[in-house]
């Protein structure tokens, strides 16, 4: 059981900005490169990692107590900031440069938008007027943190590295497989409990017609968001082994 509350401690919000700092390092390895040019300042794109980290820092949200305080909505809106900085820093480069859509670039660029994304609704999560703390809006925030950003973000430098790793290409087709069916995947999948979330649960939850079809389709979007999610990892996972069993097996 304590194992178990420490998994899901750790996965938790804030905490879970912390996985995600590798895959902005990853896209911010990946980007640039495939664009054939530079980012403006390699120094903002640390220091903007870095502050992603340190805001991923935050034991102290799990305490109710603190969900008005000064520093866990101010901790809650700045967190937006790191991954609006590295969009802006990412984005300069895909402008200023000639990109290739390869499939680490669509793999990186992805993560980042889902870790935009799932930052964008961190900071409305603080907002307490709208009361969505303790709601399903949290898992929607991690699914897109977590599920999506990190996912995507590990399978860019999987293709990225794959060469230098194990001698081996993988398949251009397969990663742009991949990019579509884990971001679209984590969309579905985090857009029920969004909305869940903003209507505190009730009306998904209440008797009659309208709540029941609401209730089926919040449903269906989710299931569909799993699957896509989980075709995602079996196709990649399929064209590394596939890869590498038949570099491998080359005289």
């Amino acid at each position: 059981a304590g194992g178990y509350e420490s998994i899901g401690w750790f996965s938790s919000v804030p905490q879970v900005y912390l996985l995600t700092v590798a895959a902005a390092g990853v896209a911010a390895e990946v980007i640039p490169p495939l664009t054939g040019s530079r980012l403006r300042s390699h120094a903002a794109a640390m220091v903007l990692l870095g502050a992603l980290g340190v805001l991923g820092i935050g034991a102290y949200a799990q305490d109710p107590d603190t969900f008005d305080d000064l520093l866990y909505v101010g901790m809650g809106l700045a967190a937006l900031l790191p991954a609006l900085g590295l969009v802006g820093l990412l984005g300069d480069a895909l402008r200023n440069g000639k990109p290739s859509p390869r499939a680490p670039l669509l793999l990186g660029a992805g993560a980042l938008v889902l870790l935009f994304l799932g930052a964008l609704v961190g900071a409305v999560q603080v907002i307490e007027p709208l009361e969505l703390q303790g709601t399903v809006w949290e898992a929607g925030q991690v699914h897109l943190v977590l599920y999506g950003a990190a996912v995507l973000g590990a399978f860019a430098g999987l293709w990225w590295w794959a060469p230098k790793l194990w001698g081996v290409h993988l398949g251009e087709w397969a990663g742009r497989g991949v990019f579509a069916l884990t971001f679209f995947g984590a969309l579905l999948l985090a857009a029920p409990d969004l909305v869940a979330g903003l209507l505190d649960d009730q009306p998904l939850l209440r008797p009659g017609p309208d709540g029941q079809d609401l209730t089926g389709v919040m449903n269906v979007l989710s299931a569909a968001g799993g699957i896509l999610g989980t075709l995602g990892i079996l196709v990649a996972l399929g064209d590394l082994l596939g890869n590498v069993v038949r570099r491998r097996g080359r005289p």
